[in-house]
């Protein structure tokens, strides 16, 4: 059986966030993927919504590509 769930890691252990419907005691293996690494792939939608709405946003002397890299500079930094 392969079942994808969320899971939150606090103090040292995953808690799942729904019901795993496993017999206690039983094995299984863990893939690990940080929510984070959704957030990679989803740059290119981030960047069309931007391009959509750079006009509406009047920011003076910003283009797409200055606006991208102060959001990739925030993202590095969180």
């Amino acid at each position: 059986m392969q079942k994808t769930i969320k899971a939150k890691y606090r103090h040292g252990v995953l808690e799942p966030l729904s019901d795993l419907q496993l017999e206690e005691g039983e094995e299984v293996t863990l893939t690990i993927e940080s929510e984070e690494n959704h957030t990679e792939g989803n740059w290119s939608s981030i960047s069309a919504a931007i391009e959509k709405e750079s006009a509406s946003l009047k920011l003076p002397g910003k283009n797409l590509e200055v606006i991208l890299d102060e959001l990739r500079d925030f993202k590095e930094t969180r």
